[in-house]
């Protein structure tokens, strides 16, 4: 069963650049918003997400489909006006070229 039939619209994910430095010195960041299908899902209080001996706090996990788009630590996701950090990207992809990115994110309070 494909995942990306559960996919819906109305999600967005923001990827980072620097542009440069101010008079100060201070990096002038740049977000860039991409309008994306997906689906997002809240982890359950028992489930840990942990990679290379350290456990990575994660909320909610959102997968999309494959894309060109630079998805990287540094990205948020916003979903219904909700937004989350991306703690990590996990390329699902099969040996045929389909697949999914899945990524795990943490709730912004």
């Amino acid at each position: 069963m494909a995942i990306r039939r559960f996919f819906t619209t109305g999600h967005s994910v923001l990827t980072y650049s620097s542009t440069g430095v101010d008079s100060y010195g201070e990096p002038i960041e740049s977000w860039t918003t991409h309008s994306v299908r997906g689906k997002l899902w809240p982890l359950s209080g028992g489930e840990q997400l942990s990679a290379d001996k350290m456990t990575l706090f994660a909320t909610h996990k959102f997968a999309m489909s494959q894309t060109t788009i630079a998805v990287s630590e540094t990205s948020k996701v916003v979903s219904g006006g909700v937004t989350f950090d991306v703690k990590n990207v996990m390329d699902r992809k099969r040996p045929d070229g389909s697949g999914h990115i899945e990524l795990a994110l943490e709730l912004v309070r």
